[in-house]
């Protein structure tokens, strides 16, 4: 992935194989090379990144279902994970379901008739922001 330099990557490798946390873009990085795994190995793997980084509760006993899965139609929308990205760096992979093909875009409301860009998975819909606030021109009215 773009952005990260061959020792950042060293490091990301290093930290999924000694479980610790990992940070978003390292998890982004890591899930990219999952790509050629076997489909039940590539799932096993996403789950442990994702756990590392924090967005993925561990399996509940019961069930096996997951816990602090964003909920669907009805239940209240959680709030976006927050993510800090380098300048140049590519984030493209869900961290929670792995999804790697983007995200849609929302604009969620800010402060002074500005609107907060927000990703949202198109699987799992987990939503992430990065800090860009968007603000209308001077001179203008927001609709």
């Amino acid at each position: 992935m773009g952005g990260m330099s061959t020792r950042a990557k060293a490091e990301a490798r290093r930290k999924l194989q000694a479980g610790e946390p990992l940070t978003g873009l390292e998890a982004s990085y890591l899930y990219g090379l999952t790509a050629g795994f076997a489909p039940l190995k590539q799932r096993i793997a996403k789950q442990r990144i994702a756990e590392l980084a924090g967005t993925r509760k561990r399996q509940a006993a019961e069930g096996g279902k997951l816990e602090g899965k964003p909920s669907g139609a009805g239940g209240p929308t959680p709030p976006p994970v927050e993510l800090t990205l380098e300048p140049d760096t590519v984030f493209d992979t869900c961290l929670t379901c792995g999804y790697a093909d983007g995200f849609k875009l929302a604009l969620e409301r800010a402060g002074a008739g500005g609107a907060q860009l927000i990703l949202i998975c198109p699987r799992c819909h987990q939503r992430y922001t990065v800090g860009l606030i968007i603000t209308p021109e001077k001179g203008t009215t927001p609709p």
